[in-house]
């Protein structure tokens, strides 16, 4: 806690009794059976992390460049919002999304075509037919579909940042989406049935495209947002943020030898300085694009395999959870892989 005098700190001290309370009202809560997190569509990742996501949490989700975490991401996005996966969480949400990488509109078109069973190239008219030789059309009924679905869509509280901006601007950028939650809802705020603040996730894709203070390196830029993530944290959001791995995982000795396949601590871009702020640790992996046929010392076969690695959990187990590239239709599917041993 600051005062308005800018370099007079007032310290809030916590009893050892308020912390207690606090810890019991948790506790009841989550006994009570009311959905408190929010679920993903992918069963044993829920179970991974303890049932779902909570809010006061930073998640990070790390991966090489065309990796598909950006996709991941996503699919988590629209499960929070998917009432059939998470219908009996009571609470307005609002996603506040800072798409940077990625043009928004071409997101939502991924998030299509995992619900059409389409690829990506097809809605945009621009898959090949082998047979004919032509490209495939989007036809009036299959428009008239997504036009359905997208209007359906236009109903949720998940608005997008597509301009870079720096550490600061992300906070105003939740200041402004949650503005706009309460200016859309004030007449169900004003007679009770929306409360005033809504339960908000943040999510950066990515980290590398924070805008960073003039003189300041990538690095300082990294510890200021780890800072700000736990910042974030206290507030009682849940922060998800796409991270890089460095180039160490490509390296043809590691290719080589099983025993360096499976990404580690020491491949996430900057560990030192985002490692503490976060409460989970994931890297998104396809060793089949790195040319590696058997993966670590199993030997699991690397076709359409995807491995989700949580490196860090902070309340509960580190391990693996392995998916079924599926991203020509927009999705992973859970699966146990298949060892060549």
């Amino acid at each position: 806690m600051t005062s308005k005098a800018k370099d007079l700190y007032v310290p809030t001290l916590k009893t050892k009794k308020d912390i207690n309370e606090e810890a019991l009202k948790t506790i009841e809560l989550e006994r009570s059976g009311k959905q408190l997190g929010l679920r993903t569509r992918f069963g044993k990742l829920n179970t991974a992390i303890g049932k779902y996501f909570r809010f006061k949490q930073v998640v990070s989700i790390n991966g090489l460049s065309g990796h598909g975490k950006s996709s991941f991401l996503n699919m988590l996005l629209e499960d929070f919002k998917n009432p059939k996966i998470n219908g009996n969480f009571e609470e307005p949400l609002v996603i506040v999304h800072n798409t940077w990488e990625m043009i928004p509109s071409d997101e939502v078109i991924r998030g299509i075509s995992s619900k059409v069973e389409k690829s990506h190239l097809y809605l945009l008219s621009s898959e090949i037919n082998k047979e004919t030789g032509k490209y495939n059309r989007v036809n009036d009924f299959e428009f008239q579909t997504i036009k359905d679905i997208l209007t359906e869509d236009d109903k949720d509280d998940h608005y997008y940042f597509d301009e870079p901006t720096t550490l600061s601007g992300i906070i105003e950028n939740i200041k402004v989406a949650i503005k706009f939650y309460q200016d859309k809802y004030a007449l169900e705020i004003e007679n009770g049935t929306k409360p005033l603040f809504p339960k908000v996730v943040v999510a950066l894709d990515h980290t590398l495209l924070v805008v960073g203070k003039e003189g300041n390196s990538i690095i300082d830029t990294m510890f200021g947002l780890a800072s700000l993530a736990i910042h974030l944290k206290k507030k009682g959001y849940l922060v998800l943020f796409i991270g890089q791995l460095n180039n160490e995982i490509e390296k043809l000795e590691r290719i080589k030898n099983v025993q360096g396949h499976f990404p580690i601590k020491s491949d996430v871009y900057a560990q030192a300085q985002l490692y503490n702020a976060c409460d989970i640790v994931t890297v998104i992996h396809q060793p089949e694009l790195l040319g590696i046929l058997e993966y670590g010392r199993k030997r699991f076969k690397t076709s359409k395999l995807v491995h989700l690695l949580l490196l860090k959990n902070r309340f509960s187990n580190v391990g693996s959870v392995w998916f079924e590239n599926a991203l020509e239709r927009g999705k992973f599917f859970e699966i146990e892989p298949e060892s060549n041993t």
